[in-house]
């Protein structure tokens, strides 16, 4: 009976664990995708991509239960009549985050085939997200868009280079123009300047606070405006910290103004310069590795004698038998014995009996 029990225990609890892992973390009814002249292909990776984003940003930003509606537009035309005002040419999506819509264009209508399709679905989709978690007038503008660029992890160099480059020629957006250059922007570069001006205020404040307690900073704009989580978290107010953004500015733009300033030209004098320098640097490597082993050579071929080391017999006369001072074979020219380059030691010394009695003068 007992083991019957385990049995049935163990039963229940593999047929649990396994309803847990066959069970989606996304409901398949969460995500409606609607794209009509579009490959399929195209619409099964739109869903694993938002698929993807909403299982990373589920504790930061849960999707609620009200479905998110995906329109994949094949034709300009369309994206047009669905975008309204935002359908400019580098616009590649839009999102209307109190209905739940996304609008965006196919990969092949974007500014380079393909171009960063997966980018723009998660930047979309952080606006709704965010729609559903923040209440509505709560959170800037600008904050908004920095998020949503910040997740989708968008023109991180390219914005941090623009606004440098902004901020070299005095072209920052005052922080209460921001809102309504966001809102209805004028040109395309403005529209670019306000979209990288507002990543770079985001990252800031990020920076100011860490990832974990921004996200805290996030949910608590569900009941409290942005001025005053803000003042509660940080002790500063928005223009206090839009001043101290802009004075962290000040680095960038040093980079920014030194790399602008040199020219072309300059920049292949340099290039040549340094090309000329690594040769020379490599010749001389290589000089000294070939002195090296020639002296290695010339060391193995003729030892250093005992005479050049400064060593003496006992009686401080000096010792000739390194092979150095061999005299080796006779020349024809040579004769043993009556040679007047040579001579016989005839010392009485009977301890130089067996020391060699020639001598090479001309050595």
């Amino acid at each position: 009976m007992r083991s019957t029990t385990h049995s049935i225990v163990a039963a229940c609890f593999v047929f649990t664990c396994w309803a847990a892992v066959a069970q989606p973390v996304v409901p398949a009814d969460l995500i409606q995708i609607s794209a009509p002249d579009v490959d399929r292909a195209v619409v099964e990776r739109t869903r694993t991509v938002l698929e993807g984003a909403i299982t990373e940003l589920k504790r930061a930003l849960p999707p609620g239960d009200t479905p998110i509606s995906i329109h994949i537009c094949a034709t300009l035309d369309d994206f047009k009549k669905l975008a309204g005002n935002y359908a400019r040419s580098n616009a590649s999506g839009i999102a209307i985050p109190a209905r739940g819509i996304i609008v965006v264009k196919a990969p092949h209508l974007l500014h380079s085939p393909g171009g960063d399709y997966e980018g723009t679905l998660r930047h979309e989709l952080i606006h709704v997200l965010l729609g559903r978690n923040v209440k509505e007038g709560n959170i800037p503008r600008w904050l908004d868009e920095g998020i949503a660029m910040h997740v989708s992890r968008e023109y991180r160099w390219e914005s941090l280079w623009q606004v440098g480059e902004m901020y070299f020629r005095n072209a920052i957006i005052p922080y209460s123009d921001l809102e309504s250059v966001l809102e209805q922007p004028g040109t395309e570069m403005e529209f670019g300047n306000a979209y990288a001006q507002s990543l770079s205020m985001t990252r800031y404040l990020i920076e100011r606070l860490g990832e974990e307690v921004f996200w805290d900073f996030v949910a608590d704009m569900r009941a409290e405006h942005f001025s005053d989580v803000l003042h509660s978290r940080l002790a500063m107010r928005p223009l206090d910290f839009y001043d101290a953004w802009h004075d962290s500015l000040k680095s960038i733009s040093w980079t920014v103004s030194i790399v602008s300033g040199v020219t072309l030209f300059q920049l292949a004098a340099l290039l040549t310069i340094y090309v000329y320098w690594k040769k020379r640097r490599a010749g001389l490597v290589k000089m000294r590795q070939w002195a090296r082993e020639d002296a290695v050579q010339d060391e193995r071929a003729y030892p250093p004698s005992r005479y050049r080391d400064g060593a003496a017999d006992d009686d401080d006369e000096i010792a000739y038998d390194s092979p150095i001072y061999d005299d080796g074979p006779l020349q024809p020219w040579e004769d043993d014995e009556d040679d007047e380059f040579k001579y016989d030691d005839d010392d009485d010394d009977e301890d130089d009996e067996g020391r060699q009695g020639r001598r090479a003068w001309w050595r």
